[in-house]
């Protein structure tokens, strides 16, 4: 009788079906035992349950699949308990990996922060290692520059001190050359003084006694224009061959 009931309300329920239920005889079998579970059918409540918890011919829904299990169980259903037990089971297995997933999703990120971390750390320190670098570089060029300059200046240094060591020995050379002309200045004045002197106090030879003396000396007189020649212009008398100043007239 409980079969032919079945019969019935599957018979019932067939010009109602959706469309879908000609083509897939599970959809027609999970339509079919909802409206018995609706009627109060336990082990009907225990097939839907059973196929909302393996998605038969409905979309899989724990919920509602462990909410049959539990009216069923309420009928006096022997098989519900252990169905509800399986379904809290599966459903916590399943809250745990959704709780591991955020779990090594919020590992994996702090990995990947800690990796992000320890890559800035690295480009900061290889920055920082190539600004010491720069600054170095700039520190070993400005002593260069500063060596160069003070270079420049020790070579224009030496540079100035020849030149005023040259403009001193031109001075003492020049000094020298004007203290040589004065001295054969002096030396030709001198020279010329000890001769005019020499001249002054030399006596005239026997040999260049005049006319005049000879006959002086053989008791003649000079004759009065050649003692007034001699007097006005002794260059013209026979000494003068002797005198230096009548030399160069």
């Amino acid at each position: 009788m409980r079969y032919g009931l079945l019969l019935l309300l599957l018979c019932l329920a067939l010009p109602t079906l959706p469309a879908r239920a000609e083509t897939d005889p599970l959809v027609s079998l999970f339509n079919f035992q909802l409206r018995m579970a609706e009627g109060g059918n336990a082990k009907a409540m225990m097939k839907v349950g059973q196929m909302y918890e393996n998605g038969e011919g409905t979309p899989r829904n724990d919920a509602k699949a462990l909410e049959m299990y539990r009216r069923a169980q309420a009928r006096g259903e022997p098989g519900a308990a252990a169905a509800i037990r399986r379904l809290e089971a599966r459903r916590k297995a399943k809250a745990a990996r959704t709780q591991a997933r955020p779990s090594a999703s919020a590992g994996a990120a702090r990995q990947e922060k800690a990796r992000q971390e320890a890559a800035a750390r690295r480009a900061a320190q290889e920055k920082a290692r190539r600004e010491a670098a720069a600054r170095q570089a700039a520190r070993e060029k400005a002593r260069r520059e500063a060596a160069a300059r003070k270079a420049a200046r020790e070579k224009a240094r030496r540079e100035a001190a020849a030149r005023k060591a040259a403009q001193e020995r031109a001075r003492r050379e020049a000094a020298a050359r004007k203290a040589a002309r004065e001295k054969a200045r002096r030396e030709a004045a001198a020279r010329q003084a000890a001769q005019e002197k020499a001249h002054r106090e030399a006596p005239p030879p026997p040999q260049a006694a005049s006319a005049s003396e000879e006959k002086a000396a053989s008791g003649e007189a000079a004759p009065a224009s050649e003692v007034k020649s001699f007097s006005a212009d002794p260059c013209k008398t026979r000494a003068a061959r002797f005198l230096s100043s009548c030399k160069k007239k």
